[in-house]
């Protein structure tokens, strides 16, 4: 005796392209990025398997799910190290990393330098850049080396 199967259609389900539930997903982590994330959360916000959600990160962003949440949490502790002087423990936790030394260790092996330069570093070239930037219109020539006179 063998296994039959019958095929059934669910009108009532639509099926979701390949970006839409790594958009959710995405979505999701940034959402919640300062809570404690896990692939198995992910998953359920997404109405995926664990396996979908770990195999939709592999192929389309070349990372695993572990470690897209670690670079989207240097990332935005970086902006905060950027835009803010709150000390590193704040940062760590409002971005999800269990404390300051976690922070550190993941930030340096991200971007290959401690957050405390990488502030420094920041505030350095802020203090350094032009606050505006105006370029005046040069007078408009003619062919013949002409000043061109302007049109009514």
């Amino acid at each position: 005796m063998g296994i039959i199967g019958f095929l059934k259609e669910y009108d009532h389900l639509r099926r979701l392209p390949v970006g839409e539930p790594l958009a959710s997903a995405i979505s999701y982590i940034q959402e919640n990025l300062s809570w404690p994330l896990k692939v198995r959360g992910i998953a359920e916000a997404t109405y995926l398997s664990v396996r979908q959600v770990e195999r939709l990160f592999r192929s389309v962003l070349g990372v695993s799910p572990k470690a897209f949440i670690i670079k989207t949490r240097v990332h935005a502790a970086a902006e905060h190290l950027l835009t803010t002087d709150w000390p590193l423990s704040r940062i760590a936790l409002e971005t999800g990393f269990c404390d300051q030394s976690s922070l550190t260790y993941y930030f340096r092996r991200e971007l290959g330098i401690p957050p405390n330069r990488f502030r420094k570093a920041g505030q350095i070239w802020s203090a350094h850049q032009p606050t505006e930037f105006v370029m005046e219109e040069s007078p408009k020539t003619s062919l013949t080396g002409e000043q061109a006179s302007p049109r009514t």
